[in-house]
């Protein structure tokens, strides 16, 4: 019978394998903290804010224009995020939100003129909700200062203003969303304030081509009579209304109808932007 003989491993060589491991394990960390410390972000999650200013037929109150918007001076937030692909190529992705309000009395004017009737206009805003994704370029300047190009297509929703249209026998009200395809083009700089927050500026055009179709359409008759308050010839300059096809004998009272008509308005703006952002 043989004895068993336990082998008992050198102490010597025990300690020098565990400072082995010890240092290894310090190196390991070393780099990974290193890394995180001096890598260069490619990631920017900002928030902006800014004012969205009308162009072309969008903003226009003229009367004889049917594609005028009537739309004022209004307001924009932008939620975005970017990611760079290479040192001057990036992808990005934009979630807006805009509002334009509305003016509404040189039609209150010309509506008047031309029926002889005394008309009160009011009116909300006009809003939308936009999804874009696109590209960037950006042309850096300094280590921290770079100018950036933007160009993005996407999907908004766009809701037209509630119209009420007034006077002392008559009563109309208009309510219309609907979606369309939209772009953006712009440009802007961007500075590095630290390794993690950056500010921006942006400048750019947007264009939304929206078709509205069975608006909701209310014509209530305040009193007995029996008229219609807008002859077929009547331009008011606002779409909702001239698109009505209304009879000389019209004798609707407080019931819902031409639910029906539809027009077409161009949402363009240039909008002014400025925000803060996150890097990592």
């Amino acid at each position: 019978m043989f004895n068993k003989t336990t082998v008992q491993p050198n102490t010597k060589s025990k300690k020098i394998l565990y400072s082995m491991k010890k240092y290894i394990a310090l190196l390991l960390v070393s780099g990974v903290v290193a890394s995180a410390a001096y890598a260069q972000p490619n990631s920017t999650l900002s928030i902006s804010l800014g004012a969205a200013s009308p162009y072309s037929h969008f903003g226009s109150t003229d009367v004889k224009n049917p594609l005028s918007g009537s739309a004022k001076l209004g307001a924009t937030l932008d939620i975005s995020y970017q990611y760079k692909i290479t040192k001057l190529l990036g992808i990005a992705g934009l979630l807006r939100t805009q509002m334009n309000g509305t003016s509404t009395d040189a039609q209150a004017t010309n509506l008047k003129t031309q029926t002889g009737i005394n008309w009160n206009l009011e009116s909300s805003s006009w809003l939308s909700g936009s999804a874009l994704v696109g590209f960037t370029f950006g042309i850096p300047i300094t280590e921290n200062f770079s100018i950036e190009t933007r160009a993005m297509s996407g999907y908004s929703r766009i809701a037209a203003p509630d119209v009420t249209a007034s006077s002392d026998s008559f009563s109309f009200e208009f309510k219309s969303a609907t979606g369309a395809f939209s772009y953006l083009l712009g440009g802007g700089f961007r500075y590095n304030l630290s390794e993690r927050l950056c500010v921006m500026a942006n400048v750019d055009y947007f264009n939304a081509q929206a078709e509205f179709s069975n608006m909701d359409v209310t014509l209530k008759h305040r009193t007995n009579a029996s008229i219609n308050p807008l002859s077929p010839n009547v331009n008011t300059g606002l779409p909702l209304i001239d698109n009505l096809p209304l009879t000389n004998n019209s004798t609707i009272r407080d019931k819902r109808e031409l639910e029906n008509r539809s027009f077409t308005q161009s949402i363009e703006t240039l909008n002014f932007t400025v925000g803060v952002g996150l890097r990592f």
